[in-house]
């Protein structure tokens, strides 16, 4: 099974605000997951849990989004929201 690679293409516009039920999952040394109703929110909530919780860069895996169990995004660090 070959491993596809994240795209480099970055989501933003409506594409962002459009109304989904998502879930969001990230790692520190546990599991972490959210609900969000889009990408904005995603990557909204995505910033405070780092703010809140005082996490660095190397302290957290990928924030990843997923719609039921697809996944169609991650989000970095910085809150920019990337395709999959």
């Amino acid at each position: 099974m070959a491993i596809k690679p994240f795209s480099d293409i970055e989501i933003t516009g409506k594409a962002l605000t459009t109304p989904r039920d998502l879930i969001v999952k990230f790692e520190t040394n546990t599991r972490h997951f959210f609900s969000a109703t889009s990408l904005a929110d995603a990557s909204e909530k995505w910033q405070a849990a780092i703010a809140q919780e005082c996490f660095r860069a190397s302290e957290v895996g990928d924030c990843r989004v997923y719609d039921g169990e697809t996944l169609v995004a991650r989000i970095s660090y910085n809150g920019r929201v990337w395709d999959v």
